[in-house]
């Protein structure tokens, strides 16, 4: 099955459902009972869109659970982009590295479509800024293409996050959450916010890093198939 993101760009605003059709369809098409639904991190969002989606055709509907849910903020895209234009540093002048991060900074956008507009600006910001670097690295106009549209992509996989309200099913799922989300809790909003719509919590002895591969969550995850079969 394929679950690779949806390759889109911010400005193409995608719905969530448009967003998430191809991994449903792949799910009915196989004419399959869905007993759990799991996701990581900003993909917790999706996998109660996805859990939404499969309840309309199947009961019961399936169990789901979050591994250190997150939910996307304008303030988060913001610092990813300064984080992957951060990269091009070493190209730059330490004038134009602080006009570039003075200048995502300025993407931030509020209102009810803050994050969307706020990813589509800083697609924009990230192509012209992007288009310097690569002239001055050398790169093939194709492979510059490539890597905008590996960052496009990614903004839309958070930006349409930001579309889904998640609270329903995230009520009534169970959160596995690292040490690191913990201590994350009052002080990024991506955590803190999504902490609060979380109904049943279980903390696991282990790093975000390692959070999935970790002995603790497979013993909780494993506690709940259990209970739920």
């Amino acid at each position: 099955m394929q679950t690779t993101p949806p390759q889109v760009r911010p400005e193409q605003r995608t719905a969530p459902d448009a967003y998430v059709r191809d991994w449903v369809r792949d799910i009915r098409a196989g004419d399959w009972q869905v007993d759990a639904v799991l996701g990581f991190c900003f993909g917790c969002v999706y996998a109660a869109s996805i859990a939404e989606q499969v309840t309309r055709w199947q009961q019961p509907a399936p169990l789901v659970i979050l591994f250190d849910p997150l939910l996307t903020g304008t303030g988060f895209l913001i610092r990813e982009a300064q984080r992957a234009l951060g990269q091009f540093t070493p190209l730059f002048s330490a004038d134009e590295a602080e006009q570039a991060r003075l200048r995502t900074a300025g993407a931030a956008r509020t209102g009810p479509d803050g994050v969307l507009a706020t990813a589509i600006a800083l697609a924009a910001e990230y192509r012209d800024i992007g288009a310097v670097a690569f002239a001055r690295l050398g790169l093939r106009e194709a492979r510059g293409q490539e890597m905008l549209r590996i960052f496009d992509a990614y903004l839309s996989w958070l930006s349409v996050a930001g579309q889904i309200d998640p609270g329903p099913v995230w009520r009534d799922a169970t959160a596995v959450v690292s040490n690191d989300y913990l201590n994350l809790a009052r002080q990024e909003p991506a955590v803190s916010a999504a902490s609060r719509l979380l109904g049943r919590t279980a903390a696991a002895d282990a790093s975000h890093a390692d959070l999935l591969r970790s002995e603790p969550a497979a013993r909780v995850f494993l506690k709940h198939v259990q209970a739920r079969a």
